[in-house]
Protein backbone atom coordinates (compact mmCIF):
# COMPACT_ATOMS: atom_id res chain seq x y z
CA UNK A 1 0.00 0.00 0.00
CA UNK A 2 1.48 3.51 -0.50
CA UNK A 3 -0.07 7.20 -0.95
CA UNK A 4 -0.12 8.80 -4.44
CA UNK A 5 -0.07 12.62 -4.77
CA UNK A 6 1.98 15.12 -6.31
CA UNK A 7 4.38 16.94 -3.86
CA UNK A 8 6.73 19.62 -4.51
CA UNK A 9 9.61 19.78 -2.22
CA UNK A 10 11.33 23.20 -1.25
CA UNK A 11 14.56 22.46 -3.52
CA UNK A 12 12.18 21.84 -6.05
CA UNK A 13 11.81 18.06 -6.41
CA UNK A 14 8.41 16.94 -7.48
CA UNK A 15 7.30 13.60 -5.16
CA UNK A 16 4.66 11.27 -5.99
CA UNK A 17 4.71 8.54 -4.38
CA UNK A 18 4.83 7.95 -0.32
CA UNK A 19 5.04 5.00 1.73
CA UNK A 20 5.27 3.99 5.40
CA UNK A 21 7.97 2.53 5.97
CA UNK A 22 7.38 2.13 9.59
CA UNK A 23 5.21 2.44 12.58
CA UNK A 24 6.67 2.82 16.29
CA UNK A 25 4.16 2.91 19.16
CA UNK A 26 5.14 4.48 22.42
CA UNK A 27 2.34 2.52 25.00
CA UNK A 28 -0.19 5.08 26.23
CA UNK A 29 1.96 8.31 24.80
CA UNK A 30 2.00 8.28 20.52
CA UNK A 31 2.67 6.58 17.52
CA UNK A 32 5.20 8.06 15.04
CA UNK A 33 4.78 6.70 11.27
CA UNK A 34 8.00 7.27 9.19
CA UNK A 35 6.71 7.93 5.50
CA UNK A 36 9.23 7.70 2.74
CA UNK A 37 8.53 9.64 -0.53
CA UNK A 38 10.00 8.79 -3.80
CA UNK A 39 10.00 10.59 -6.91
CA UNK A 40 8.02 8.02 -8.64
CA UNK A 41 6.50 4.77 -8.20
CA UNK A 42 8.38 3.49 -10.76
CA UNK A 43 11.59 4.65 -8.77
CA UNK A 44 10.33 2.53 -5.89
CA UNK A 45 9.77 -0.04 -7.97
CA UNK A 46 13.61 -0.46 -9.52
CA UNK A 47 14.29 -0.27 -5.83
CA UNK A 48 12.44 -3.40 -4.81
CA UNK A 49 14.14 -5.04 -8.22
CA UNK A 50 17.92 -4.17 -6.87
CA UNK A 51 17.93 -1.96 -10.26
CA UNK A 52 18.80 1.32 -7.89
CA UNK A 53 20.02 0.52 -4.64
CA UNK A 54 19.27 3.55 -2.88
CA UNK A 55 17.06 5.93 -4.86
CA UNK A 56 15.98 9.85 -4.08
CA UNK A 57 13.46 9.63 -1.10
CA UNK A 58 12.68 12.42 1.48
CA UNK A 59 11.64 10.77 5.17
CA UNK A 60 9.31 12.81 7.52
CA UNK A 61 7.58 11.18 10.63
CA UNK A 62 3.94 12.14 11.33
CA UNK A 63 2.93 11.86 15.12
CA UNK A 64 -0.44 10.47 16.00
CA UNK A 65 -1.93 10.43 19.72
CA UNK A 66 -1.72 6.40 20.75
CA UNK A 67 -4.54 4.47 19.83
CA UNK A 68 -4.46 0.69 20.73
CA UNK A 69 -3.93 -1.77 17.91
CA UNK A 70 -3.18 0.65 15.34
CA UNK A 71 -2.78 -1.03 11.86
CA UNK A 72 -0.88 -0.01 8.94
CA UNK A 73 -3.96 0.98 7.51
CA UNK A 74 -5.05 3.08 10.47
CA UNK A 75 -1.88 5.13 9.60
CA UNK A 76 -2.54 5.27 5.87
CA UNK A 77 -6.30 6.97 6.67
CA UNK A 78 -4.52 8.92 9.32
CA UNK A 79 -2.24 10.48 7.00
CA UNK A 80 -5.11 11.03 4.13
CA UNK A 81 -6.66 13.77 7.09
CA UNK A 82 -3.09 15.61 6.79
CA UNK A 83 -2.93 18.71 4.44
CA UNK A 84 0.75 17.28 3.04
CA UNK A 85 -1.65 14.15 1.66
CA UNK A 86 -5.22 16.15 1.11
CA UNK A 87 -6.48 14.50 -1.81
CA UNK A 88 -4.03 11.73 -2.12
CA UNK A 89 -4.84 8.17 -3.65
CA UNK A 90 -4.55 4.93 -2.27
CA UNK A 91 -2.69 2.23 -3.94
Amino acid sequence: MALRKEITTDEGLTLNYHRIVFIDSVINSNISICVHSYLSEDMREKQKSGDIPAPYTRGRTYVHDYVENFTIQDAYDYLTTLDDFEGATKI
